[in-house]
């Protein structure tokens, strides 16, 4: 949802505050999104899978399929004039696979440990210790890259934020952060991309939906992720609606280590008696808004399928299931998280 802005700051209103600023430990929503903005990945994951270099030109898989070449952008400066170079990079990923710091776990392959080492100041190399195939996405993209430089002599990275935390090769680095209200960030003259053409970006955080279109009604921040269920309190303003997937699929999880999911076919019950398209209608209102997806990969990625066995409601089914279990009067704890607002409904 956008508004008209004709000022030279672009403001987006975010439903929670940052749970990590940390490149290395970030996993949160609003986190990665804060480091989309300061830093910048070897690759970027495209809608439908593929990848696009970013701080990479190219990456080569060796026959044996156990190592994987990547060739570095040249000419890239960090915000703070030092160029950005393979030490960089190697820098990155030991942090990312220090066990220390946890958030290594993509970085071992059968609990062996994925090796890095540069070839020359514009050239790394992964080295597995068997083939995987999911590696190379694992290793080259989501992960951003920090300014050794800058953080050769910090000892823990396992925190929520790094200090100083200003240095990247975003298109804007950090200006301030007042926790609970907005990020602030100022253009970086030494990206290496084409120009941002606003000097600042804000992320104001606005924990509460109808905070968020009040915002958005008096023009007070310029655009935000709305759920179409909040549409209706929006219309007949000057709000422009860009309907767009965030290339992601919400699942339920269930938690084996609980003694009553630890039967397969009590799990398997539970979504049968799911009706998934209720709930996404629930949410999203319309078949325009959102898909059912059978596989785990989004329905727009490269590698999707529908050719797996799919859950389509069955409340007898399963009941017959839990029977078969000896399972009766099923009760669920469920989480979720707050800040989401599909999930919330």
């Amino acid at each position: 949802m956008f508004a008209d802005s004709k000022s030279d700051t672009f403001t987006y209103a975010i439903s929670s505050d940052l749970e990590s600023t940390n490149p290395i430990t970030t996993s949160d929503r609003w986190g990665l999104t804060f480091d989309n903005i300061q830093y910048s990945p070897l690759f970027h994951v495209e809608e439908n899978g593929s990848l696009t270099p970013v701080l990479a030109t190219k990456d080569t898989v060796s026959s044996d399929g156990k190592t994987i070449t990547v060739d570095l952008r040249q000419g890239v400066k960090w915000s703070d004039g030092q160029p950005f170079t393979a030490d960089d990079v190697v820098f990155t990923y030991q942090k990312l696979a220090d066990k220390a710091n946890g958030n290594s776990d993509k970085f071992y392959i059968n609990n062996k440990p994925i090796q890095i080492e540069k070839v020359n100041d514009h050239q790394v190399k992964f080295i597995l210790p068997e083939k995987s195939a999911s590696a190379v996405n694992n290793l080259v993209t989501e992960n951003f890259i920090i300014p050794k430089h800058v953080y050769e002599n910090t000892k823990d990275f396992s925190g929520s934020s790094l200090t100083p935390g200003n240095v990247g090769t975003g298109p804007y680095t950090l200006e301030s952060y007042k926790q609970g209200q907005e990020v602030r960030f100022v253009r970086n003259d030494n990206y290496f991309g084409e120009k941002p053409k606003l000097k600042h970006v804000v992320l104001r955080i606005l924990t509460d939906p109808n905070t968020t279109d009040i915002a958005l009604k008096k023009g007070e921040v310029d655009a935000s992720f709305v759920l179409p269920t909040e549409l209706k309190n929006l219309k007949g303003h000057d709000l422009t609606v860009h309907a767009f997937s965030e290339d992601r699929v919400g699942y339920l999880g269930l938690n084996t280590h609980v003694k009553k999911l630890a039967n397969k076919s009590v799990r398997q019950a539970i979504f049968y008696a799911l009706d998934k398209n209720e709930m996404n209608k629930a949410a999203y209102l319309d078949k325009k808004y959102y898909n059912t997806p059978t596989s785990f990969l989004p329905p727009k990625n490269s590698f999707a399928t529908t050719d797996v066995a799919a859950y389509k409601t069955n409340v007898g089914k399963a009941k017959a299931l839990l029977n078969k279990a000896g399972v009766k009067n099923l009760t669920l704890n469920l989480g979720y998280t707050s800040g989401d607002a599909a999930q919330k409904i």
